[in-house]
C-alpha cells in the first residue's frame, strides 16, 4: 500500500494510519470499559489519547489523499481513503465526506 500512496512523503502511511487508529479505539475502549469506577491510570490514558487524537487529526486525517489507492494493492484489503472519508464526515459532517 505505502508505494501507492500519494501522501507518503509528506505524513504518515496508510499502514501507519491504522496502526494509530487502532490504537487509538483501544485506548477509547479502556476508558468506556467502566465509567465512573476509577481506571487505574485513567489520568494517563486520557492524556495519551488525546496527544494521539490532536497529531492524528492533521498527520493522519487532513494530510491523506483519501484516493483510495493504498485499497487496491492491500494485501488484506483496508482502504485508509475510506477511513479517511468516515473520519471526516464523523468530525465535519456529512458535506466532508463529498467534497473530500
Amino acid at each position: 500500500c505505502e508505494s501507492t500512496c500519494p501522501s507518503l512523503e509528506l505524513s504518515l502511511s496508510p499502514r501507519q494510519r491504522i496502526t494509530v487508529q487502532r490504537e487509538i479505539h483501544r485506548l477509547r475502549r479502556a476508558l468506556n470499559a467502566a465509567p465512573g469506577k476509577g481506571i487505574p491510570g485513567a489520568p494517563e490514558v486520557q492524556g495519551r489519547l488525546a496527544e494521539l487524537e490532536r497529531a492524528y487529526e492533521y498527520h493522519g486525517e487532513q494530510t491523506c489523499a483519501a484516493c483510495g489507492w493504498c485499497g487496491t494493492v492491500c494485501p488484506v484489503g483496508i482502504d485508509t481513503g475510506n477511513l479517511t472519508h468516515a473520519l471526516r464526515e464523523e468530525s465535519h459532517g456529512r458535506l466532508a465526506r463529498g467534497v473530500a
